[in-house]
């Protein structure tokens, strides 16, 4: 819709979708200028985008800087704002509840003195948010939203919206919905007595149905302690201790040992571990904030242990001379106060649940026992299919080429060959996946590059993933057998042209189905994938034989050659045939490049790694360090496609289309021309 000084309305219904459980799964309203009424159209220039949850950032036009403009980053300095009305009962979990069931909702926009005015209603949550406008042309809203349906959408007569008297300035809010400075406690009567400025804190998920206590100002230089007693609900808990300063620069701290900044603060954090480390039932912990400057120190202390828990520190910032410091209940019940206290008694083993009434959860039916089979049997499916070529240009580009799906029935193994016939990168780098998936969701996912994991709704212990970035050679061919013994899975890959083993990866207690879809994924690179070996791999006689399920088809691959045997493999006399060009069949691999070649190439190749992965729960970007600056880095969520981040000298950024969940996979890739890629997995927190 077109914005103008009569102003615009319309309403529509929202239907949020019902596996959905947080807050922002909801609608949205992008306010922008341009030369036609389509977001990223022609001329556009996106001014704010405001969340039904009432939460909103400004958009590209203001963060990114121009001859005629330079760059702001805080929401107050460039003149926005963020009013929300809600009523005193206000229950975050009851308005969810009630999007998944269908709210009706209204949109309100008008141009007035030099500003927009947006009033955005969703069910019982309602914002108004302002930005200055004095540009001539157009200037549009539009809908959008995420996890969610919009339906009724009609056009609707406008009610004015500008306030007589401006609203306070009120910055948009964190990820987290917005609390009173004195949050309610709980309302249960075994709770321990509350004194002086000690409060209740309640959380139940990470980011979801937990409350933020009240705010504690530190003032310039000095140090704030935090008494924060772990004083039961559920299990796994955990807590963060946030700053806050100019309405919207956020360092977030949590007791599993991590730290980040958000939203406008910058600065440069250490400290964090992986794993995340638990905190104890019934513990009580200090929690010292120390600045200096604009550096800070986090101190998390176990006063029950006497002994220090973690150390975190966030240097350089652009926090605000007055800082904000409060406690968030991520998961668990805390006892939180600015002095210490006495710690009341915790029964740590038999938690209270929180809920209400009794939840009786279904006994988890065991998984099937697989049929005998003889695990030594390669079975070979029929009738064997035609070769197939598939390419890849980068890591997890939409353009790459995946084969068939071949099926592994029950125990047994599963035999592909994957011959590299070329590739366009300039150092000769190539890469391919072999991929399992059961039940349609299930992931099993191993690369060449010597690195696995689990996607979607698949499980189980990975070992031997070294995620070296190893290098596969154009023009060798590679035996992969997928070998299942009940719930447990080997996956080897070797170099029949070398005739040896490449890498070998174990994935055990997996909940795979009885039959099983295994294929091949091009990544950088053109293949060959075949269920037969192809005739050129004929093995030299000096050379260690592939391995074989069947121990009488081939000799151990252990097996060294005879004695007296100095004949080297693949250096038979070429006769007048043109290096490099060997017909197939025989034993005479390319001579261009050489072993020799390709041995001074990963020497001469140097290293590079990739640190400090901040990949958090609720957020959309992943950040990290690196050793050298020019790399290229992708970055692949869970089993969606990998795609480029943004490189900054030493630092890259990558923002995902939606908030990251809790334990998915993320692996990123860093490559460079001379150096050896790296590919490293974290999982979000």
């Amino acid at each position: 819709m077109e914005v103008t000084e009569e102003g615009v309305a319309l309403t529509f219904k929202n239907t949020t979708n019902q596996d959905q459980t947080v807050n922002w799964s909801v609608p949205s309203v992008i306010a922008y200028s341009g030369s036609e009424p389509v977001v990223q159209g022609n001329g556009y220039r996106e001014y704010v985008y405001i969340r039904g949850d009432l939460y909103g950032w400004f958009g590209n036009y203001n963060n990114a800087p121009a001859p005629d403009k330079p760059e702001q980053k805080n929401w107050s300095e460039i003149g926005y704002n963020m009013a929300m009305f809600n009523s005193s009962d206000f229950n975050w979990d009851t308005w969810v509840t009630e999007n998944k069931a269908g709210v009706d909702c209204k949109v309100q926009a008008v141009k007035s003195n030099d500003k927009v005015y947006i009033e955005f209603t969703l069910g019982k949550a309602k914002s108004l948010t302002s930005f200055p406008y004095t540009e001539d042309g157009s200037f549009y809203i539009s809908l959008s939203g995420e996890n969610c349906v919009l339906s009724e959408i009609t056009m609707a007569t406008y009610s004015n919206i500008v306030p007589e008297t401006p609203p306070t300035d009120n910055p948009p809010v964190t990820d987290n919905p917005p609390v009173t400075d004195n949050p309610p406690t709980t309302d249960d009567p075994a709770d321990p007595p509350v004194t002086g400025d000690a409060e209740i804190l309640t959380g139940t998920a990470w980011w979801t149905g937990n409350q933020v206590g009240k705010n504690y100002p530190l003032k310039g230089d000095g140090t704030l302690d935090l008494f924060i007693g772990y004083i039961g609900g559920l299990p796994d808990g955990a807590f963060s201790v946030e700053l806050l300063s100019d309405g919207n620069k956020y360092i977030t701290t949590g007791s599993d040992i991590n730290i980040w900044t958000a939203q406008g603060a910058t600065g440069e954090v250490d400290g964090a571990t992986e794993p995340m480390a638990a905190i104890t039932a019934g513990h009580k912990y200090k929690v010292s904030v120390t600045r200096q400057g604009q550096n800070f120190t986090i101190t998390y202390f176990d006063m029950t242990d006497n002994k220090e828990h973690c150390k975190l520190t966030a240097a350089n910032t652009n926090m605000g001379e007055d800082v904000n410091i409060h406690v968030m209940a991520q998961v668990g019940k805390y006892m939180v106060s600015k002095s210490d206290f006495d710690m009341p008694e915790v029964n740590v083993t038999t938690p209270k649940p929180l809920a209400p009434y009794p939840i009786v959860l279904p006994t988890p039916e065991p998984l099937p026992t697989l049929p005998p089979a003889d695990e030594n049997a390669t079975p070979e499916p029929t009738p064997v299919l035609e070769p197939e070529t598939i390419t890849g240009t980068e890591w997890w580009a939409a353009t790459n080429e995946r084969s068939r799906d071949y099926v592994l029935k029950g125990a047994g193994t599963l035999d592909l060959y994957v011959t590299f016939v070329s590739t366009t990168d300039s150092n000769g780098y190539g890469a391919f996946n072999v991929e399992l998936v059961s039940d349609g969701n299930k992931y099993i996912t191993t690369g060449s590059d010597i690195n696995a994991w689990t996607a979607e709704e698949g499980k189980g212990t990975i070992s031997g993933a070294v995620n070296t970035g190893s290098t596969i050679i154009p023009g060798h061919v590679y035996k992969i057998s997928v070998k299942r013994t009940n719930y447990d899975f080997t996956i080897t890959y070797y170099d029949l042209t070398d005739n040896k083993e490449y890498c070998t990866m174990e994935i055990k207690d997996t909940n795979q189905a009885v039959d099983v879809n295994v294929h091949v994924m091009a990544q950088v690179g053109k293949y060959i994938v075949s269920q037969k070996a192809p005739d050129v791999v004929a093995p030299s006689e000096s050379a260690t034989p592939a391995p074989s399920a069947d121990p009488s088809a081939s000799p151990d691959p252990s097996t060294t050659a005879e004695p007296g045997n100095t004949e080297a493999p693949g250096t038979t006399d070429p006769g007048d045939k043109d290096p490099g060009t060997t017909d197939p069949g025989t034993d005479n691999p390319a001579e261009n490049p050489s072993d020799d070649d390709d041995k001074k190439d990963n020497e001469t190749k140097k290293t590079m790694k990739v640190s400090d992965i901040t990949a958090k729960a609720g957020k959309k970007k992943v950040t990290g360090k690196l050793s050298v600056k020019g790399t290229k880095v992708t970055v692949k969520i869970g089993s969606k496609k990998a795609k480029n981040a943004k490189v900054n000298g030493k630092k890259f950024t990558f923002t995902a289309s939606s908030k990251l969940k809790k334990g998915t996979k993320v692996t990123i890739k860093v490559t460079k021309s001379g150096y050896k890629a790296v590919t490293k997995t974290v999982k979000v927190k």
